[in-house]
C-alpha cells in the first residue's frame, strides 16, 4: 500500500500530487502559495488580514505554514485576494501562469 500523496507515474504522467507527503509539507506549501499570491497582489500581511477580517497573527501563521485554516478561511481569503481557492493548493512545480489568468 503506498501511503498517502506518495506519486503515482504512469508513463510519464503523474497521477497524483507529489507536494503532499505529509501536513507540515502540505501547510507550508499552502502558505507559500497564499503569500505568492499576496505578494502578486502587492498586499501586506496586515493589509490583506484588515480586508479579510481575520487577525494579522492568524494570516502569518497560514503563510508560515504553523496553521492549518478551516475551508472558510480559505475562501475569506480567496475573495480577498480575488483569485480562485484552487490557486492555494497548487504544488511548487505547478506553472505560474495559472497565478496570473485567475
Amino acid at each position: 500500500m503506498r501511503p498517502f500523496g506518495s506519486c503515482i507515474e504512469l508513463r510519464g504522467l503523474l497521477i497524483s500530487p507529489c507536494f503532499m507527503h505529509d501536513k507540515q509539507e502540505f501547510q507550508k506549501t499552502l502558505g507559500q502559495n497564499i503569500r505568492r499570491v499576496r505578494n502578486g497582489k502587492s498586499l501586506t500581511v496586515e493589509k490583506l488580514a484588515l480586508e479579510a477580517g481575520i487577525p494579522y497573527s492568524q494570516v502569518s501563521r497560514i503563510e508560515l505554514g504553523k496553521r492549518n485554516p478551516s475551508g472558510y478561511t480559505l475562501y475569506i481569503l480567496s475573495k480577498t485576494l480575488d483569485v480562485s481557492p484552487s490557486v492555494f493548493f497548487e504544488s511548487s512545480n505547478s506553472n505560474k501562469q495559472s497565478l496570473d489568468t485567475v
